[in-house]
């Protein structure tokens, strides 16, 4: 007898059942049972009939991936709307066409007139069809109707007795088919349903989230509890109304649940107790990422994004042997702020490491790429494309050489019938350049489905559909809340409404999936002696509430059905002892005078001690974004450089007052260029439009400051950005101010050029935000009359700081109730002293000084764990430096320039 299922994971299910069966019978061989999807078995009996004596009207069946690209090339030929998204319609019409041959709908009905939409699918499909009679080709839709002709005619074999098994509902096609095999002589029967309805009860959580986990704990303690879980037979299903939306946080939570282990030692055996039967479409695999990846890259122009993509990729030669070097050199070059770079840049950069640091496999790697990647450059057809590509992965090492896991090989398994679909495409597409043979490969990978075989598993999460035929000997059905079961009517998009509830289609109307859920709720109920029925009590800003198809089920708690309190993970792995608390706050204190970090050190430490600790002491810092265009460094460092060439030049206000506008204006431009192209000339080399921009930017800018300049208090400039070591809070900084400027009287006036917020608030309390301006304050040794940020943002012109007097410059105030500078000078150097303190002591209490500010660009928070709630903030309180542990002079502080 032949067994044909609905899907092939109830094939492989009922093989396993048969063959358990036999052996439970003693029988040690047996016959082979036929026993696979009705997908399968009408390819199969498609192809025996071409070999009949029949003549056969087409000679070739397409793959569904197939068919969607030329769908796709059918609807792109035939679309006036230029902004349609070709690759999505595609999708959805070739669902439409699968089920309107499905439920047999006549294209020359009346009803195709009724909106834009219809019409259009009704020229598409007229065209669809046609190609594919022209090319002697039939789709997947087509088939059981073309086999049950072939079987009317004789020209196929047919077995004697066929069974069909997990079928929700036969459509018109498949009933015409089981007429063709009854007048054949064969038995076709359906396999009968277990009616009598399980032990079921219903139970309700605050959320799917909480839903998910209930249901993975109690899975569990099914495992452990249930005597008979023992018996390689036994099943428990879990049933998922919208399996499609929530498969990752169900894998993710089943995963912790089950295999807790796996979480700290992701390199373990990866078979899992449990079997997700959904697949994903094969693009979805890593490594099939990491293919196009590679075939789309031009090596002479890639975003530094990508570049690093491939320096860190695991799917190339010596991944594993160069792994640090390849990722400080992606760091490396993010830190280069060009955002767009290409191999031979990186073969550079990578060539002046020396000794162990080089990456010699990777530039020998590159290197290659470049030179296959000039020999792609020419159009090919389809069928000369994928040896071609195949070749082309292989030279640059693809997918790498350690030993690839069970799924990795099932996924290139799969991948080279991908190659093979590809070659049979040159009726389709004829000659194609490169990309356009990536993008039909990367078509067909995204079209075609794909799930590795895996071990059977106790435990197995199906979708509604997919559990059709399935025996549990304990059930969870998951998501019937009131707005999901009976979902909502989802009519197809294009085939008329009309005509879709004249035949019936599924969804067509509340009526129709009404029924529908009737049938699923009695089928999936029926479907295990022991059914939990579970739902979300709230989803977002929605209350919910049980669905009215299950609300007679007796309600009951999570507590009366066994599932425990989650427990922590020491209580989950085998072997893992308690977890102990340690409550410290301290890193190693360091003695050392002359740390790292300049002055940014002080800024961070008041910011949150840990983050300074984390970033200064362990190096802990996030890499590098590279912006389009200019980002605000770059501005930053353009408008400090070319202010500090005017100034070496002026020297002073009277040398300023001196010059004519249009004179300073030249001036500037005249620093202003060169400058430009130092810093941005090999990064924009290819976009001199925005550098030109920038100029005008700077020479506009700078000449309005000017202006304010030339309103100040006699002054000459004495310093610019010299850098000086002091000593403050026991710590040696090297400290680099913008400038200096020394008043006729002798005192001196300290500047910060800014282009960001700023002000005097900024060096308040405890823990100023920008303590630069006063650690220069309190080391210099002349008298200083003023400290000033001079705020450079277009529009928001002016000084912002403190003066002994209102003339010294325009637009700071003096309050009547200000201290004098040399006060506020002697409080900051109290606040110097006391963060210097804090950071020798080691000091690293997760302490943001405003965690909405100071968290939100934070790279740490999985370091400090913040974001879980698990920190209380607090002020420390004082610890004597003696209680620390010490360390000597090989404490290695990781250098920052940013001071």
């Amino acid at each position: 007898m032949t067994i044909l299922t609905e899907t092939i994971h109830l094939a492989h299910e009922l093989r396993l059942v048969h063959n358990r069966d036999q052996e439970e019978a003693g029988r040690t061989s047996w016959p082979t049972e036929q026993i696979m999807p009705l997908s399968a078995w009408l390819s199969d009996t498609w192809k025996n009939g071409l070999f009949s004596d029949q003549p056969a009207s087409v000679d070739r069946l397409l793959s569904l991936a197939e068919e969607r690209l030329v769908w796709e090339d059918v609807i792109r030929s035939m679309a006036e709307d230029s902004l349609l998204d070709i690759p999505s319609t595609a999708e959805a019409a070739a669902r439409s066409w699968e089920r309107l041959c499905s439920w047999a709908i006549p294209l020359d009905a009346e009803a195709w007139n009724e909106s834009e939409d219809a019409r259009a699918f009704l020229d598409w499909a007229r065209a669809f069809h046609a190609r594919f009679q022209r090319n002697g080709w039939i789709s997947n839709a087509e088939l059981p109707a073309s086999v049950a002709d072939l079987i009317d005619q004789g020209a196929a074999p047919v077995p004697e007795e066929i069974e069909f098994a997990g079928f929700p509902e036969l459509s018109p096609v498949q009933k015409h088919l089981i007429d063709a095999l009854a007048r054949r002589g064969v038995k076709v029967r359906e396999r009968a349903r277990t009616e009598e309805a399980g032990d079921a009860v219903r139970v309700g959580f605050a959320d799917a989230g909480r839903e998910i986990r209930a249901a993975a704990e109690w899975a569990r303690h099914c495992l452990e509890s249930d005597p008979d879980a023992h018996d390689p037979a036994y099943r428990i299903g879990i049933v998922v109304t919208d399996l499609n939306q929530q498969r990752d946080d169900i894998e993710r939570v089943f995963g912790e649940v089950m295999h807790p282990r796996n979480r700290l030692r992701p390199d373990l055996d990866p078979s899992r107790c449990f079997n997700i039967y959904l697949g994903r479409t094969l693009d979805e695999y890593p490594v099939i990422q990491t293919a196009f990846l590679f075939l789309g890259i031009d090596p002479g122009d890639l975003s530094v994004e990508r570049a690093g993509r491939v320096l860190r990729s695991p799917f190339l030669p010596a991944a594993a042997e160069e792994l640090t070097r390849r990722a400080l050199l992606d760091a490396e070059l993010r830190a280069g702020g060009a955002p767009d770079v290409s191999f031979a840049d990186v073969i550079r950069l990578a060539r002046k490491r020396r000794g162990a640091d080089r990456c010699p496999r990777l530039e020998t790697l590159l290197e290659t790429w470049s030179e296959t990647y000039r020999t792609l450059q020419t159009s090919r057809l389809p069928s000369d494309w994928a040896p071609v590509l195949s070749a082309f992965l292989r030279d640059i090492g693809w997918p790498g050489d350690r030993t690839l896991d069970s799924i990795e090989y099932q996924t290139l398994t799969t991948w080279c019938k991908s190659l093979t679909n590809l070659a049979n495409l040159d009726d389709v597409f004829g000659r194609v350049p490169l990309h356009g043979a990536v993008d039909a490969l990367r078509n067909l990978a995204s079209a075609q489905q794909f799930q590795p075989e895996s071990v059977p598993a106790p435990v197995q999460i199906l979708g509604v559909l997919e559990s059709y035929g399935f025996r549990f000997d304990r059930l969870w059905l998951m998501g019937l809340h009131d707005g999901a079961w009976p979902a909502d009517p989802a009519p197809d998009p294009f085939i008329p409404v009309r005509l879709q509830r004249r035949y019936g289609l599924p969804r067509s109307s509340p009526n129709r999936e009404l029924e529908t859920t009737l049938m699923h709720t009695s089928s999936l109920l029926s479907s295990s002696p022991s059914v939990v029925v579970s739902y979300p009590e709230r989803e977002e800003d929605a209350d919910l509430a049980v669905s009215p198809l299950v609300r007679m089920l007796p309600e009951t708690s999570a507590a009366d059905l066994g599932i425990p309190p989650p427990p922590g993970d020491e209580e989950r792995i085998p072997g893992a002892s308690a977890l102990e608390e340690l409550d410290d706050h301290f890193g190693p204190a360091c003695d050392d005078v002359a740390l790292r970090g300049g002055t940014f050190l002080f800024k961070l430490q008041a910011a949150c001690p840990f983050k300074a600790f984390a970033e200064l002491r362990l190096g802990a810092r996030a890499l590098e974004e590279p912006e389009p265009g200019l980002n605000a460094l770059d501005r930053g460092r353009l408008l400090h450089r070319v202010l500090k060439r005017v100034w070496a030049r002026l020297k002073s206000q009277g040398h300023l007052l001196a010059v004519t506008e249009e004179g300073l204006a030249d001036l500037v431009r005249g620093h202003v260029e060169p400058e430009v192209r130092r810093i941005l000339g090999g990064r924009f080399a290819r976009n001199t439009r925005l550098v030109e921009i920038e100029q005008a930017r700077l020479v506009r800018i700078i000449g309005e400051w000017m202006e304010l300049e030339r309103q100040r208090k006699p002054f000459m400039v004495v310093d610019q950005e010299e850098i000086r070591t002091v000593e403050v809070g026991g710590i040696e900084v090297k400290i680099r101010v913008d400038r200096v400027d020394r008043l006729e009287d002798g005192k001196l006036v300290i500047l910060d050029y800014k282009s960001g917020e700023c002000g005097p608030s900024d060096w308040t309390g405890a823990r100023p935000d920008e303590p630069q301006l006063p650690i220069y304050a309190v080391t210099t040794e002349a008298e200083v009359a003023s400290v000033l940020f001079a705020k450079l943002r277009t529009g928001e012109l002016g000084f912002r700081g403190l003066a002994e007097s209102p003339d010294i410059v325009p637009g700071v105030r003096v309050p009547e109730k200000q201290p004098p500078i040399a006060q506020a000078i002697s409080g900051w150097r109290t606040v110097l002293d006391d963060l210097g303190r804090d950071f020798r002591k080691g000091r690293a209490h997760v302490d943001p000084k405003d965690p909405a500010k100071t968290c939100r660009y934070c790279a740490l928070p999985s370091l400090c764990r913040i974001s879980q709630g698990t920190v209380e903030l607090y002020e420390p309180e004082e610890v004597e430096e003696t209680e620390r542990p010490q360390v000597g002079d090989e404490q290695e502080i990781p250098e920052d320039d940013r001071g």
